[in-house]
Order: C-alpha cells, then sequence, then structure tokens
C-alpha cells in the first residue's frame, strides 16, 4: 500500500504524475483530465464559450486514453512477477520501490505494477477533484466561467472505465466540465485552481475523513470536498475490482490469483531463513 499509496516524502505510484523529477507528469494534462473545459451559453450569461463542446469532450477522451494505457499497462506487467522457471520470484515481487524514473521504469515488476496502476488511479482520483461531475456550485450567484455549474452526481463516471472499448467525445455529458491549467494561460476560461479544483484538503488514510482547512474555494460550496473525496474513493475501489478482473482474465484464474496474492502480499516468497512466503504453495 505504501508503494502504491505513497507516505510522508515517497509519493508512491498514485503521487508520481504530479513530480517534478524524471517520470513526473506535471504539465501532461492527460495525465490528470485537465482542459476539458466547457460551459454552456444557458449557463454562461448567454455568452458562447471560447472552446466548443466537441473540443473539451476531446480533451477529456485524450485523458481516458491515456489512462487506459497506464491501467493496461500495469495489467503486463503484472504478469512479469515470475522467475524463468515460471515460479514467483523474490527479486520481482519485492516492494521497496524508487518513486522516480520514467513511467513503468522500476527495478522490480510489483514496482512497475504500482508504478503504472498508481499513474492510472491518479488520473482517476483528479477526475473527481478537477471537474464538476459530483460537486455543487455556489447557488447565491449567477453560473458562469467562474462558478461553473455543477452536475452533483451520486456515482462513479462511467466512462472511466478501462476494460470496454474506449469512449468517444459524443458520449461526454454536455455539462461536464475540468478546469483549464495552468491558471495563468486561462484568460475567459474555466481555471483549474480558483473555479473547480478541490485538491487541497487533508484526508485522513484510514478512514478518509476530511479535514476543511485550506481547502480551495470549490471544495469550501456545500458539501464539495466531501463528495470529491468520497467518489475517488469508491471509484479507486472499482478500479481494483476491474484490475484483478483483468489479470484473472489474461492470465487464467489459478496464475491470475498467484498475481494478485504476490501484488497484495509484502513477503509473498520465502526469503530463508528470514521470512515464509505468503504465496508460494
Amino acid at each position: 500500500m505504501d508503494a502504491l499509496a505513497g507516505y510522508r516524502g515517497y509519493l508512491g505510484g498514485v503521487g508520481a504524475p504530479d513530480s517534478w523529477a524524471s517520470g513526473g507528469e506535471l504539465d501532461d494534462p492527460t495525465a490528470h483530465c485537465d482542459n476539458a473545459d466547457y460551459i454552456r451559453p444557458e449557463d454562461n450569461g448567454g455568452k458562447e464559450y471560447v472552446r466548443s463542446r466537441a473540443q473539451a469532450s476531446g480533451r477529456l477522451v485524450d485523458c481516458l486514453r491515456h489512462l487506459r494505457g497506464r491501467f493496461h499497462g500495469a495489467a503486463e506487467q503484472a504478469g512479469t512477477v515470475f522467475d524463468d522457471e515460471g515460479d514467483l520470484s523474490h527479486w520481482e515481487t519485492r516492494s521497496v520501490c524508487a518513486d522516480y524514473g520514467a513511467p513503468g521504469d522500476r527495478r522490480h515488476a510489483k514496482c512497475r505494477f504500482v508504478d503504472l496502476f498508481g499513474r492510472a488511479l491518479h488520473g482517476v482520483q483528479d477526475f473527481y477533484s478537477h471537474s464538476n461531475w459530483v460537486d455543487s456550485h455556489d447557488t447565491s450567484k449567477p453560473t458562469g466561467t467562474s462558478n461553473p455549474p455543477g452536475i452533483h452526481q451520486s456515482a462513479v463516471f462511467p466512462l472511466m472505465s478501462f476494460r470496454p472499448p474506449l469512449s468517444q467525445p459524443s458520449d461526454v455529458p454536455e455539462r461536464l466540465s475540468t478546469g483549464c491549467y495552468p491558471s495563468d494561460e486561462c484568460v475567459g476560461r474555466i481555471r483549474h485552481d480558483e473555479d473547480l479544483n478541490k485538491d487541497v484538503a487533508q484526508i485522513d488514510p484510514v478512514t478518509g475523513a476530511v479535514t476543511r482547512d485550506g481547502t480551495s474555494a470549490r471544495g469550501s460550496i456545500s458539501d464539495n470536498q466531501e463528495r470529491a473525496v468520497l467518489w475517488a474513493i469508491l471509484d479507486t475501489r472499482r478500479q481494483w475490482a476491474t484490475m484483478r478482473a483483468e489479470i484473472r482474465d489474461r492470465y487464467g484464474k489459478e496464475k491470475g490469483a498467484t498475481i494478485i496474492c504476490a501484488l497484495t502480499h509484502d513477503t509473498p516468497v520465502a526469503n530463508w531463513p528470514w521470512t515464509t512466503g505468503d504465496c508460494e504453495k
């Protein structure tokens, strides 16, 4: 879990896209589902937005395509936890991972898996923080680029599914928007930092409870911050269930179960005489 989710001073797979170091993807909007911004004229005081719905939807599909690649890359790396004899490898299943380097470029198979799967989860979680899918706008003010309408859905985003065929731009809901990033390049647009993001609250890693100290303007409206966290958690659980199904389908039920065990245990292979192998028959 630490290798995947990170901890203080260590980014982990989920945090890797936010790194400035080698392998970071801070400037890649497809890693964060940014720049899919749009607002209808009827929600913008009758004014046409500077980008079309089709342009915004195309950017969102670019994000879905990028995250799909990370997801399936992780599933491919999951199958490399074995040695040349077909047994679980002590080396490949080690959980000590570096948090820098190109995506999927790690010394151990487990680390390559958690890096790529974590990057997929990063984008999934960012979607709920960076979009209006589950949040609400400030009802005391007119909607517009600085107060885009919230869709307030109570469901995971259906297009964020990486095993069915890739969704098309026409599948994107008309009122969906993410923010434009970086904000200093977003004059006249829905800005990431000021208008939509809900990134900055503190979250208890055990309970998921949200501390609102320092939350963003959008996160402080109604229960937006809590909803963004809740649905990011629920979709993360969905993605892990989907990944398990992908591994079983790729490698067969028995071998897939061994791979999943190796990915989820700290010491899946015996390191005599210090440890026993949790996943060895």
